[in-house]
């Protein structure tokens, strides 16, 4: 259920970027990537919470996928919980070493 936008400018140009595009092209693509993070762990722990005896419905399925992926959406546009912001402190470290 998870939707990136295809059609987002930000993540679909690969040439004539100036500095100031690339930079906003490499934060989209780490906050896409901070979002699908954070979806997938969603899911495991929605996964993992056993339901007593009943087995859910395709709504209830539906409805939980929405939520997951809305809250994961927030999450992310937020950076509450930082992947996004270290993965960009990892790329732009100078090398170690010499």
């Amino acid at each position: 259920m998870l939707y990136v936008n295809p059609v987002n400018p930000l993540l679909n140009r690969t040439t004539g970027l100036t500095d100031a595009g690339n930079e906003a092209q490499r934060k989209a693509a780490l906050q896409e990537f901070e979002h699908l993070f954070l979806y997938s762990l969603l899911r495991e722990m929605h996964q993992s919470v056993s339901v007593t005896g009943e087995k859910k419905g395709q709504e209830m399925q539906l409805f939980e996928e929405m939520l997951d992926d809305a809250l994961a959406g927030e999450m992310a546009r937020n950076g509450q919980v930082g992947v996004a912001r270290q993965i960009e402190r990892q790329l732009t470290a100078p090398p170690v070493g010499g």
